[in-house]
């Protein structure tokens, strides 16, 4: 299954392309989709707006901590990449260094409408 996620991710800018998991609990679904490709996203600036959703908002605000965290303290990651994230990021939102920026939302929570700069987020 990740090498089905990686082969994918030869195209990473699939607008319009939509996709159904189904694996058993345990298998790193959600980590890949909502916090490796995110990851790979910012570094190459394939999105310029990803808007991270939960179930509530509280869980939509945990997946973008992680994403925030990875940022700010994965050795690796700023090794290759620079540093990509202010300490006093959000945890709401927040915008990168190279200019993409993340808002979490949860069920109920405004999306429509969403825009940064000329960017709109992409489902």
């Amino acid at each position: 299954m990740h090498h089905d996620f990686c082969a994918l991710e030869k195209s990473p800018v699939r607008r319009g392309y939509l996709e159904a998991i189904a694996a058993p609990r345990g298998n790193a679904k959600t980590t890949y989709k909502a916090l490796f490709k995110v990851i790979h996203s910012i570094v190459y600036e394939y999105e310029k707006f990803i808007v991270v959703l939960g179930y509530s908002q509280s869980e939509a605000m945990l997946k973008l901590k992680d994403i925030r965290d990875e940022l700010l303290s994965n050795d690796r990651l700023i090794e290759v990449y620079g540093s990509l994230l202010s300490q006093y990021a959000g945890s709401k939102e927040f915008v990168t260094y190279n200019g993409v920026k993340l808002v979490a939302r949860g069920r109920g929570g405004q999306v429509r409408g969403l825009k940064f700069r000329s960017d709109r987020p992409h489902w």
